[in-house]
């Protein structure tokens, strides 16, 4: 069985893994989800304390 990387890997080399990883680019690209993103992390870096 494939390690979960090499799927991922595959996943992304694929045409439908191309256009998601575009996707994701687009929606990183506006502040709103950054801001989002940085609320996430900090909770997240929180929790390890």
């Amino acid at each position: 069985m494939a390690r979960i990387v090499d799927r991922i890997q595959h996943f992304l080399r694929s045409p439908a893994g191309r256009k998601a990883a575009e996707r994701v680019q687009r929606e990183l690209a506006k502040p709103q989800n950054q801001q989002k993103l940085r609320g996430l992390l900090t909770r997240l870096s929180g929790r390890r304390r």
